[in-house]
């Protein structure tokens, strides 16, 4: 099987255009993100590391107990200030910390309803976490990018009536889901008035465009 997939690999290397474009795309992407050296790139050369499915599911099942385990690590730190002091956060990092507490506050200290809030949010993420956000808007650095449609149709909220574009921005293939829902009480009542707002608003840019 990956003698296979090289082959087909190594064929795809004989179309020079499509070469050419991919090393442009592979080069501009490293420049965008400052991953050259001077004037040379840091990978020089388009060598994929190939897997099997069976390597490719071995991978995926680490990388999930990886991440489960940080996001506890996350939730403990959060929650438990002296675990914090152990582990030496700079001054910069403890702020932005704080800026987490105060505007996130954590949803299992909460109530019935944001605990169910929070499941469905990991639900969406276990669903649909590996789907790509929708090509108008995404960056495109490149031209390959470009002619791919990357960024086509993408409009600017502050240059659109009401300074809302109402656009998509969930994959394709997934409904717009909600995973924050204000209550009527305090400042919250605002936010409650301003998501309904852009709902409206969103619905109007749905019939404009259809």
């Amino acid at each position: 099987m990956l003698e296979d997939a090289i082959a087909y690999y190594h064929a795809l290397l004989k179309d020079e255009n499509l070469a050419r474009a991919t090393w442009e795309a592979l080069t501009e992407g490293q420049r965008e993100r400052y991953l050259f050296f001077g004037n040379r790139p840091l990978a020089t050369v388009m060598r994929p590391r190939l897997l099997t499915w069976q390597q490719y599911e071995l991978l995926q099942r680490g990388v999930e107990l990886v991440v489960a385990a940080l996001q506890r690590l996350g939730d403990a730190l959060l929650a438990d200030a002296t675990l914090r002091s152990r582990i030496a956060l700079t001054p910069q990092e403890e702020a932005l910390l704080a800026q987490i507490l105060i505007v996130c506050p954590r949803l299992e200290q909460g109530t019935p309803a944001g605990n169910e809030r929070h499941l469905r949010a990991m639900r969406a993420a276990r669903e649909h976490g590996s789907l790509p956000p929708p090509l108008h808007i995404l960056n495109a650095p490149t031209g390959l990018m470009r002619r791919l449609g990357y960024g086509r149709g993408y409009v600017y909220d502050h240059e659109a009536p009401d300074r809302f574009s109402g656009q998509n921005y969930f994959p394709e293939g997934m409904a717009r889901e909600r995973y924050y829902e204000p209550t009527a009480e305090g400042r919250e009542a605002r936010l409650a008035e301003r998501l309904a707002e852009l709902d409206r608003l969103r619905a109007e840019r749905r019939k404009e465009g259809s």
